[in-house]
């Protein structure tokens, strides 16, 4: 299954992840968070079509081993891979010429995420998420840091606002157990 966005003219492959999960921000903000995304990077198309993306659901797990349960994220990094692959075996043949070097834009692959916390669900597993994304040849969005990294880039921050997220979604449990929703 290829769930990538392709751009126009060597524009930026999109590719977005999605996951369901109660601590998480609600399908409809992630997959509305996509679209002006995809909008924003030149994807006319995202407003009309239905988004393709890899979404994994997993309202009913706990675990501390999140990459076992999200299956359709790793066939994004496997995707990824294959893409990214076959866009360097395509520059290797086409090689271009010094007046036309500067035209060519190399691919570049973006992976789409909402918010750390849609990333990984602990710091362990953001830092595996970002780096199999590095290592398959793409770049990470998240949404609401409006920050696109790439590899060898500083996660401190992504992690500083990972652990408030968990933090806060722990608070909105546990007052909802209580019975006080604020």
């Amino acid at each position: 299954m290829m769930n990538i966005y392709f751009g126009k003219e060597g524009g930026p492959h999109i590719a977005v992840s999605l996951t369901i999960h109660p601590d998480l921000p609600d399908l409809t903000l992630q997959t509305g968070g996509a679209r002006s995304f995809l909008l924003a990077t030149g994807h006319q198309t995202a407003m009309y079509h239905r988004l393709n993306s890899y979404c994994d659901d997993v309202s009913n797990v706990r675990t501390t081993n999140w990459s076992n349960h999200l299956q359709n994220r790793a066939f994004l990094i496997e995707d990824l891979k294959r893409e990214s692959s076959m866009s360097k075996n395509i520059k290797q043949i086409l090689k271009p010429t010094k007046q036309h070097r500067d035209e060519i834009r190399p691919d570049i692959f973006i992976v789409y995420f909402r918010s750390p916390l849609c990333v990984g669900f602990s710091q362990i597993h953001l830092l595996e998420t970002v780096k199999s994304i590095w290592k398959a040849g793409g770049y990470v969005y998240i949404q609401t840091l409006g920050v696109l990294l790439s590899e060898g880039d500083n996660l401190d921050v992504v992690i500083n606002d990972l652990l408030r997220e968990k933090k806060k979604s722990e608070m909105r449990r546990y007052r909802k157990k209580v019975g006080n929703p604020e």
